[in-house]
């Protein structure tokens, strides 16, 4: 009985490792497929696009020592108190 459960635990050990492998590969082929369709879109200057962002910027703080001219907390021109 204990060989049969050794046995089984095997097959589904394989059989998760394929699938975390399959997964993997799709995940990265669907990453280049909407950077592909992303530049695409950006070449034909698309106004309404079907991709999805490939980056991502978080600000995780308000507080800027630069001043530039066309940013909210550059110009000290917001609503919000300036914090972290």
């Amino acid at each position: 009985m204990s060989e049969r459960l050794f046995k089984m635990r095997k097959i589904k050990e394989k059989i998760h490792s394929l699938l975390s492998k399959h997964r993997a590969k799709t995940a990265a082929h669907r990453k280049r497929k909407n950077s592909k369709l992303n530049q695409q879109e950006f070449d034909d200057k698309k106004i309404v696009l079907k991709s999805v962002p490939t980056t991502y910027a978080i600000g995780v703080t308000n507080i800027c020592q630069l001043r530039c001219p066309l940013c909210i907390s550059g110009r000290r021109q917001q609503d919000k108190k300036l914090s972290i």
